[in-house]
């Protein structure tokens, strides 16, 4: 069902076989429609949360999503968490990421620590974009740089109010044609601060 729906986008087919797809964000989990077949995932399927409140796509096609249990992507067959090699909602596993990107992005964000709330449950993720090659969710703890796919990790970590941020509660995110990160909260719209600069001396 599309119903509760929360984000939808478009995806274009990544090689001559594949086709063109819809991706819908719900409350219900994640659905796809693709060559005018509907594919669902919900906990069923993998997905540690059926709220599903973004998604986004890496530039081979990879999708990702921000759900209440915090931010996993879909390898082509399996759903992931962030920062570890094994499939949303599963203790084990043996497959590889069938995206180079993913794979990539698997390899950075590899041994990360999603943060989690009391309960010990994922924090939830409210809002994904990739801004160049890295890959940033929008939590109530700010907004977290998840990873790079080239180059050096993303600087400083979160970047949350005590980091220069105007308050915590991210709600969405969005970059502009100059490359700018642009941030929704309960404080309005806002630009993070820029991220320091590498240390060059002692």
């Amino acid at each position: 069902s599309t119903r509760n729906g929360k984000s939808i986008r478009f995806r274009k087919g990544f090689t001559a076989a594949e086709p063109q797809a819809i991706w819908f964000c719900t409350s219900l989990g994640v659905s796809r429609l693709a060559g005018g077949k509907l594919s669902h995932w919900g906990e069923n399927e993998g997905l540690d949360s059926e709220t599903c409140n973004d998604l986004a796509f890496g530039p081979d096609g990879t999708v990702w999503v921000a759900t209440a249990a915090g931010v996993a992507y879909f390898d082509g067959k399996l759903w992931r968490r962030m920062g570890s090699d094994l499939p949303a909602g599963a203790v084990a596993s043996k497959s590889k990421p069938s995206s180079s990107w993913a794979s990539g992005m698997m390899g950075r964000t590899a041994g990360a620590h999603w943060p989690v709330t009391r309960d010990g449950e994922g924090l939830p993720a409210s809002a994904l974009v990739i801004s160049g090659e890295t890959l940033w969710a929008g939590t109530a703890r700010g907004l977290w740089p998840i990873s790079t796919v080239t180059g050096p990790p993303p600087v400083g970590g979160v970047v949350n109010r005590a980091r220069g941020l105007v308050g915590d509660e991210v709600v969405d995110l969005v970059p502009d044609r100059f490359g700018r990160l642009w941030v929704l909260g309960d404080f309005g719209p806002a630009l993070p601060p820029p991220p320091p600069l590498p240390r060059t001396g002692p």
